[in-house]
């Protein structure tokens, strides 16, 4: 007994062929999801931080401010300047919100009382300034 195969048209080879290609399509798009994600992380500044006896642990929250040595300063992450940190904290309604704020240790005084004159002009109150515990570098 003779069996018969069916015979496939043109469009169902056609439809067949396109089947890797779809494949291939998605993966391609999950990658780029996926990379594009992985690019828009917040930058880590490149800087080393004071060192102190304290053992007070630092408390959580939401503003984390960067200075770094040649005095480039980081809101959450992100590049501003003093201008835009003094409206960003002028905008802020809960006054009581606890600022995290990492500074160089090569930074002078004065430049760090700029950006406290900052913190200061906007009623910022609460600022937790963090340091090493000394032995941990």
């Amino acid at each position: 007994m003779r069996t018969f195969k069916k015979r496939t048209s043109a469009t169902e080879q056609l439809e067949n062929n396109l089947i890797p290609m779809i494949n291939i399509i998605f993966l391609l798009l999950i990658f780029f999801m996926v990379a594009g994600q992985i690019s828009q992380q917040k930058k880590r500044a490149d800087l080393t931080l004071p060192e102190s006896i304290s053992k007070v642990p630092a408390t959580p929250s939401t503003i984390e401010v960067v200075m770094t040595k040649d005095l480039t300063y980081l809101n959450n992450g992100e590049v501003t300047s003093l201008e835009g940190l003094q409206h960003f904290f002028s905008n802020i309604q809960d006054k009581t919100t606890t600022i995290r704020l990492q500074v160089d240790k090569t930074v002078k005084a004065g430049d760090l009382d700029q950006l406290l004159d900052v913190f200061r002009a906007t009623n910022m109150r609460k600022v937790t300034l963090l340091t090493l515990a000394k032995g941990d570098m």
